[in-house]
């Protein structure tokens, strides 16, 4: 006897792969708010010089984080979470 048939296996990779995705997606959201808020900050980011604009780029990288933390087992394809961080 076989532990999966050819379907449950195929069922089960599917919800792997997606709970490996969902993880990574709230994991980067966690460490893009500590990047943002923490003490390292962002290279990219703090070589702003135009004070508006980092601050912008400040929040849009933080409302991406969160957004990610909050919502991450809501995701299953990576092209939602392009799609709706791209508002920010």
């Amino acid at each position: 006897n076989k532990l999966f048939n050819k379907d449950e296996c195929a069922i089960y990779q599917d919800h792997y792969i997606e709970y490996i995705l969902q993880t990574s997606i709230g994991f980067a959201g966690a460490e893009i708010c500590r990047r943002i808020c923490g003490i390292a900050g962002v290279k990219e980011i703090r070589n702003i010089t135009d004070v508006v604009l980092k601050n912008k780029a400040e929040d849009m990288a933080l409302n991406a984080g969160v957004f990610m933390v909050e919502n991450f087992k809501n995701i299953n394809r990576i092209q939602d979470l392009i799609v709706k961080i791209s508002d920010f």
